[in-house]
Order: structure tokens, then sequence, then C-alpha cells
């Protein structure tokens, strides 16, 4: 620890600890959040990612040699989460969309759900393997590269914020 501060930087642990100190924080609101039935995409967010933010301080330290696919476990298990959840609304939309007695309008919004989901959660998990792969060194692509479709998620997400109605997005 003193060789560090001999070169100048910190450590990465010391960086990410409000991201540390805001998730037993973000946990207790997710508990409050249930118990009066209000959601909290934020605090779920941060309190699910804490094992993440631990994993990734401590590789950027050097504390663990892991690969960074390893580190990134608990994002892959998030996705997998995500991936069965746009099967779902595929899965259902197409059952809905074979329905005869529900609202063409009904069934074109569930069907608006499903593609909106997946066009989020593919270039996400794109991004992330791209990401891994890039950081392990088993390709060189340019980082623009690695990042374009976080960019098309998140192009994709706005997009779903300003001409979907709210209860239909994600």
């Amino acid at each position: 620890m003193s060789s560090y501060r001999y070169q100048g930087r910190h450590l990465w642990l010391i960086v990410f600890m409000p991201l540390f100190l805001t998730s037993p924080v973000s946990i207790a609101a997710c508990v409050w959040g249930f118990k009066h039935d209000r959601g909290l995409e934020l605090e779920a967010m941060c309190s699910i990612n804490i094992l993440q933010f631990i994993f990734i301080a401590l590789k950027l330290d050097g504390f663990i040699k892991w690969s960074w696919s390893v580190v990134f476990i608990p994002i892959w298990i998030l996705m997998c989460l995500l991936c069965l959840i746009v099967l779902y609304y595929i899965v259902w939309s197409i059952l809905i969309l074979r329905a005869t007695e529900i609202m063409a309008e009904q069934r074109r919004a569930h069907l608006m759900a499903a593609f909106t989901a997946m066009a989020l959660v593919i270039p996400l998990l794109t991004f992330e393997i791209l990401l891994v792969n890039r950081l392990d060194e088993s390709n060189l692509y340019p980082f623009v590269a690695v990042f374009s479709p976080l960019y098309i998620s998140l192009l994709v997400l706005i997009l779903c914020l300003l001409f979907i109605c709210c209860r239909y997005c994600w």
C-alpha cells in the first residue's frame, strides 16, 4: 500500500468507496420499497452490483489476478436474468399476437415491448462480451468499436422513453 502512495496514485478500492457506501443504503431502500410497494430501480442496481464493484476494484489494484471474464461474473448473472426476461416477453407477445380475443392495440403494445426489450439487451450483451475480450486482450478492436453496441442500447432506451408510453417501456 505504501508503494501506491509513493507512485502518486490512489488505490481503486478508495476510488470505489462511494459505491461501497451506497450499496448498504440501497439495500435498505429496496427493503423499504418492497414493504411499501414502491419501485426503486436505481437502488436495486446499486445493491445488486456491490460484488461487481468490489471485483473491479480488486482487479484494478492487482490484488486478484483473475481474467476479466471471471471478474464480470456478477454482470453475467444479471445478463442471464435479463435474457430470460426478454425470452419471456417474446414468447408472451407471440402468444398474445395469436389470440383473437385481445384488441389489436394491446397486441401491438406487447409486440413493441418485446422488440424494445430485445433491442436493449442484445446490444448490451454484445458490448459486455466485446469489452471483456478487449480487456483480456483477446481482440484488439478500438474502444470506439467496443462501445458502439452500448451506444446503440442507450439510443434505443432514449427513443423508448421519448416515443413509447412509459408503461410499456423498461
